[in-house]
């Protein structure tokens, strides 16, 4: 009995305390909407059923809403992943860690650690 009491207590002190990342509902509800890339004309759409789209409407690119490139979306903790999907139906990944995101900022970290900010349109 002493042996399981003592084993007990190991296993308990033992426990590693996790910290709490984002909520990630909280977050892709924050994400949904229109995002412009700052200093260009870039967009990024998110979609509440996880689904959106990416544009640019510099001169050079000349592509507005509804002709860019579809995306699927998903946030787990603090990882943004999309998915881009091109027009044969090939699928790009891109992870991203949320380094900001508020009603009106995003500021994302790819995984070469450069940051983006977007401003909410």
């Amino acid at each position: 009995m002493l042996f399981l009491s003592a084993m007990t207590l190991a296993m308990v002190g033992c426990k590693k305390d996790t910290p709490e990342g984002p909520d990630p509902i909280q977050l892709a509800n924050l994400l949904v909407g229109k995002w412009q890339q700052a200093d260009s004309q870039i967009y990024w759409r998110f979609d509440a059923n996880q689904h959106g789209e990416t544009w640019d409407e510099s001169p050079e690119e000349d592509v507005h809403e509804g002709e860019g490139t579809k995306l699927n979306w998903s946030i787990s903790s603090d990882v943004l992943q999309i998915q881009l999907v091109g027009d044969m139906g090939q699928v790009v990944p891109y992870d991203y860690t949320i380094i900001t995101l508020n009603a009106g900022l995003l500021v994302w970290k790819d995984i070469y650690g450069n940051s983006t900010t977007f401003a909410r349109q």
